[in-house]
């Protein structure tokens, strides 16, 4: 073969890797952008706040909420076991039946969960967990859902707005 030809297919090669790496390097919102993007999307009026330990307020009309976000992991399941303690179990992967080896309880919870306010208070776990469970007596629990009340708060995962709409 002639070595023009390997010149040509070395130079498509480099700007292929080039393309790659920038495509790879191209800057993404977060999951909590995201989500304040979508409340923003909904009309709603964003603003830090240090109200409860909260992390952001969501104001539209009439609704009022105080948002805070909880930091999980990948294909995390988050279970609450009882007012102020969520338990994030981590470590295995996004197969059914794969144990979590992992596991550590979300800091912070007290004042949020306990004072009373005039807001709706909700919990966000970043990033979405596999499932959110709360322990109702030593045997028994049951999934949470955005229209779930959990001890006056509501827990969804960053991707559902259905309380919002």
């Amino acid at each position: 073969m002639d070595i023009s030809l390997y010149i040509f297919l070395g130079i498509i090669i480099a700007v292929v890797i080039v393309i790659l790496v920038i495509k790879g390097f191209k800057s993404t919102k977060t999951d909590k952008e995201q989500f304040i993007s979508d409340l923003k999307y909904l009309n709603y009026e964003i603003s830090d706040t240090n109200i409860l330990d909260a992390n952001i307020t969501a104001v539209r009309d009439e609704k009022k909420f105080l948002i805070k976000f909880i930091k999980s992991e990948r294909y995390a399941d988050v279970s609450i076991n009882n007012k102020t303690t969520f338990e994030i179990k981590y470590g295995g992967s996004n197969d059914p039946g794969k144990p979590h080896p992992y596991h550590k309880f979300v800091p912070g919870l007290n004042k949020f969960m306990n004072e009373p306010t005039d807001y709706i208070k909700v919990i966000v776990i970043v990033p979405k967990p596999k499932k959110i469970v709360r322990w109702v007596n030593e045997n028994e629990i049951e999934f949470v859902t955005s229209s779930s009340n959990v001890y006056g708060a509501k827990v969804i995962a960053f991707d559902d707005l259905s309380l919002f709409k």
